[in-house]
């Protein structure tokens, strides 16, 4: 077999379709990450979470990865919490990301629902309140 973008393209569709039986037999989201690949060969990250609802996996992320953020006063048990930045404007946490050294914090503009990333600089204080998102449309 010569391994090559299609192949790799057509492996992750047959991958992803295989993993389905899996993740209902154990309750698991399966997904495989960027495929590197060269001439004979390739490689590729798995990541598999307990469960199937994607608000239960970002939460329990964020969770997991609250240590890259500790300093700022962000800790487990904050996903989608309400925080004022230094600009008075209410924003909610909603991921980390630990690849990010200048800005590992996710958040959204409960206001405009616009998504940003920052260092916790941008934190003034962290509120009680906790942020939900509409269902209206």
């Amino acid at each position: 077999m010569a391994i090559n973008k299609e192949t790799v393209e057509q492996f992750r569709a047959d991958f992803n379709k295989a993993m389905e039986e899996l993740e209902e037999k154990y309750d698991l989201t399966i997904k495989l990450g960027t495929i590197s690949y060269w001439k004979d060969h390739f490689t590729a990250q798995l990541e598999a979470n307990a469960g199937r609802d994607p608000e239960q996996i970002a939460r329990a992320a964020f969770d997991r990865n609250v240590w890259k953020v500790a300093e700022y006063g962000v800790r487990e048990g904050m996903y989608m919490r309400i925080f004022v930045g230094r600009d008075k404007r209410r924003y909610a946490l909603t991921g980390i990301n630990t690849k990010a050294s200048r800005y590992p914090l996710e958040y959204i503009d409960i206001l405009t629902g616009e998504r940003y990333k920052s260092g916790g600089r941008m934190i003034d204080h962290i509120t009680d309140e906790v942020y939900v998102e509409s269902s209206y449309e």
